[in-house]
């Protein structure tokens, strides 16, 4: 186990697992990379649905991803963007999350 120490947070002892995990880019930022994969995939129109996401570690992947994401128009781009914002305001906001944890007592 290893100290750790935050300029916010009290000390703590954190086991090396959670030091590792860190290492690697796994800690939970809020948000499940392949729930949020799936949420933009399911507004972006059919022909760009490929770029909401690539493949852990596939650099190749990654950068043709950003190559065509660069050459996208301004009006693709738009859209895509508008697309976006549906998805976070339909599945992430306060209220699309509160809508869908009622949705069972409707």
């Amino acid at each position: 186990m290893k100290p750790s120490v935050s300029g916010k947070e009290p000390p703590r002892v954190v086991d090396q697992a959670e030091h590792e995990d860190r290492d690697r880019g796994e800690q939970n930022l809020g948000g499940d990379p392949d729930g949020i994969a799936e949420g933009l995939e399911a507004v972006y129109p059919p022909r760009l649905r490929h770029l909401a996401s690539f493949s852990t570690g596939d650099a190749g992947e990654l950068a043709r991803s950003l190559d065509e994401l660069l050459a996208l128009s301004a009006e693709e781009r738009a859209e895509l963007g508008a697309a976006a914002r549906r998805a976070a305001v339909d599945l992430w906001s306060w209220a699309g999350v509160a809508r869908r944890l009622l949705e069972p007592f409707d």
